[in-house]
């Protein structure tokens, strides 16, 4: 799961409305079809969306945990921000959302 600073809004046909949920549902949410949502905003925080020079927090460099706490960020490796954090943060969640059954079924 990816730190709670993350917010995913979410709008589907399927919800009256949007939604401000925190990222750890994203995980659960593209476990199935049925849950994974048809829209989908990301915000990440400062420093995974590249604003930050040097990040006060995770920037992702430490990687995820396995099996069980494959979804777990491990303690940073170092603070870099900027584009460093940026394609950290995004290449974890954009495989996540790849290998989802709903992104599996939509061309």
């Amino acid at each position: 799961m990816l730190p709670a600073r993350w917010v995913v809004r979410r709008a589907t046909a399927r919800r009256t409305g949007a939604a401000a949920r925190p990222d750890d549902q994203l995980h659960s949410d593209l476990q199935s079809a049925n849950t994974t949502p048809e829209f989908s905003y990301i915000i990440p925080d400062n420093c995974s969306n590249g604003h930050d020079a040097v990040c006060a927090a995770n920037n992702l460099s430490g990687g995820f945990g396995t099996g069980a706490d494959a979804q777990t960020p491990n303690p940073p490796l170092n603070y870099t921000g900027g584009t460093y954090a940026e394609s950290e943060f995004l290449s974890h969640v954009v495989p996540e959302i790849e290998a989802s059954p709903r992104s599996q079924t939509t061309a």
